[in-house]
């Protein structure tokens, strides 16, 4: 509590001016009610929304600016339609299966129907999937993130470099939670 303000209260006038300025899409929810990989089921602020968690088993994530940040309302306006009817069924078999793997494969296909990533660079990711050096990959708007195999982080890193700013995060675990905290 800061200032006779709960944490609680604190994440729902960030989803109302998530909202009101089109500048998310359930991310304070995710990240308030954040334990693992989350994936928002309905939408809302925090008591109201619900998110699921799923366990993760990695050990890094590498995340990579590869352009300048989208905006959420254009992206929102720039994915087809039919898409977003896609997603929901994904959505919901992730959120059946509770599978990392399944989760990297569907938010991959969306970036890459979406446009989030040209051609190029999502050959050369799927190249490193083929040869066991990562898990999986996606593009939310303009930032990559990836999961590299555990005993490959490096070899990845080289491998990211060229294509933007690139951050390395190690998963750590705390009270039951993930973190990621930044590498240095």
């Amino acid at each position: 509590m800061y200032k006779g303000i709960s944490l609680n209260y604190a994440a729902r006038i960030a989803h109302i001016a998530e909202v009101q300025c089109l500048t998310g899409l359930g991310d304070v929810i995710a990240e308030y009610e954040a334990v693992m990989l989350e994936c928002r089921i309905s939408p809302g602020a925090p008591g109201i929304g619900y998110v699921e968690s799923y366990p993760i088993d990695a050990k890094h994530v590498i995340t990579v600016t590869l352009a300048k940040p989208m905006e959420t309302s254009v992206m929102v306006k720039s994915v087809p339609q039919h898409l977003y009817q896609k997603a929901k069924r994904w959505v919901e078999e992730v959120s059946a299966s509770g599978d990392l793997d399944l989760f990297l494969e569907y938010a991959r296909s969306f970036g890459l129907e979406a446009g989030f990533i040209d051609n190029a660079k999502a050959r050369l990711l799927d190249s490193l999937v083929q040869r066991n050096a990562i898990r999986g990959w996606y593009v939310k708007k303009s930032v990559l993130l990836v999961v590299p195999e555990h005993d490959r982080v490096e070899d990845v890193v080289d491998a990211l470099t060229s294509l933007g700013r690139l951050r390395t995060h190690r998963v750590a675990y705390e009270r039951a939670q993930v973190k990621l905290v930044e590498d240095p």
